[in-house]
């Protein structure tokens, strides 16, 4: 824009924000990258959490997955999600099945990771809202998934290799979404 003021250090940048709570913007951020992941890879969320949540946490929502059995179920349940993505005769995740696990399992992570900001019993972001950004992320994770795998089939490709590809940035996003919000 022509004769307007943007700010030009990092300095200013961080004086205009220093209103927004930083537990607040990066529980939403955990929030919404989580969410994507348990889109791409429904179970995928859901083990990242279980895996880097501290046992001793027992007040917050995701501490019920800091159980060796719970962690032990849902790494379980994510391998046997990367195996069975691979196979012919798996169904579509848009489907009314895959989706609706995607949203819900997208919203119990979201919750679960945005927990971890803020104090306990006293998240950053309200649980409902959590729930939500969760879900609308996982949606979003879902078909931009999809997506991929179509355009990689569409123009010829094997779609184990995209699948492949599509597993490593799922994994990736989560180890992201569990760094941003340590548990």
């Amino acid at each position: 824009m022509v004769g307007s003021r943007m700010p030009r250090s990092s300095a200013a940048v961080a004086q205009c924000a220093g209103s927004v709570d930083e537990d607040v913007v990066r529980a939403i951020a955990g929030t919404v990258l989580i969410g994507v992941v348990s889109g791409m890879r429904s179970q995928l969320g859901v083990a990242a959490i279980a895996l880097t949540t501290d046992p001793a946490t027992r007040t917050r929502p995701g501490s019920l997955l800091a159980d060796p059995r719970a962690t032990a179920v849902s790494v379980t349940a994510a391998a046997g999600e990367l195996v069975g993505d691979k196979l012919p005769r798996t169904p579509s995740r848009l489907g009314a099945t895959g989706l609706f696990s995607r949203l819900t399992l997208g919203a119990f992570a979201g919750v679960a990771l945005a927990a971890r900001a803020g104090s306990p019993g006293r998240p950053a972001i309200p649980v409902p809202a959590a729930a939500a950004v969760g879900a609308c992320a996982a949606f979003a994770g879902a078909h931009a998934g999809a997506r991929w795998r179509q355009r990689v089939s569409d123009r010829g490709f094997p779609d184990w290799p995209a699948a492949l590809a599509e597993d490593a940035t799922a994994a990736g996003v989560a180890w992201a979404a569990c760094r941003l919000l340590p548990g």
